[in-house]
């Protein structure tokens, strides 16, 4: 397994042979108003992506789903609607279905609870967003019964954790 962070929440995850894509914050830094009650006040995104524009059509191309934790701007914006393509696998929480497919996204498909694909196990989770009151609906992934190691990365830092794979971790292609 090998989870890379490209900035802020927006990661890309390789295991088991797939590649996902996490809360993609797609806008050139600066591209977007500040949050609301933060305490600096700048526009965000705060930097911009590790990858330049042709490295980040090389990886859409590669990826195989998108994992949208929730719908707020700082985890999926409207450049990442425009760039991924509307047939990808689009996971998320039920409430932000009809959301993403208002979007033109023709493969989505909530999570419940639990959602098994391509040899990868999501699990929604209870988890905090700022100084918000606990709620459902972070996710993790589970290792399969017997799995005697694990890989720790974050799907949100400090949140849930991503945890084991059935394959030997592969380098990205």
């Amino acid at each position: 397994m090998q989870l890379r962070l490209l900035r802020h929440a927006t990661s890309v995850l390789w295991v088991n042979g797939v590649r996902v894509l996490i809360d993609p914050m797609l806008s050139r830094a600066g591209a977007m108003d500040p949050v609301p009650d933060a305490a600096d006040g700048r526009r965000i995104p705060l930097v911009e992506l590790t990858l330049d524009d042709e490295a980040l059509g090389k990886l859409i191309d590669r990826l195989d789903g998108v994992l949208v934790t929730h719908l707020h701007r700082d985890h999926f914006d409207s450049r990442a609607a425009e760039l991924l393509p509307k047939t990808l696998p689009i996971f998320c929480q039920p409430v932000d279905a009809d959301r993403l497919a208002q979007l033109g996204f023709r493969a989505v498909m909530p999570i419940e609870a639990e959602h098994e694909w391509r040899g990868i196990r999501f699990a929604r989770t209870g988890g905090r967003h700022g100084r918000a009151p606990p709620r459902a609906g972070s996710f993790r992934q589970r290792a399969p019964p017997g799995f005697r190691g694990s890989s720790s990365g974050s799907w949100r830092p400090g949140r849930s954790r991503t945890r084991g794979c059935t394959t030997p971790p592969r380098a990205p292609p």
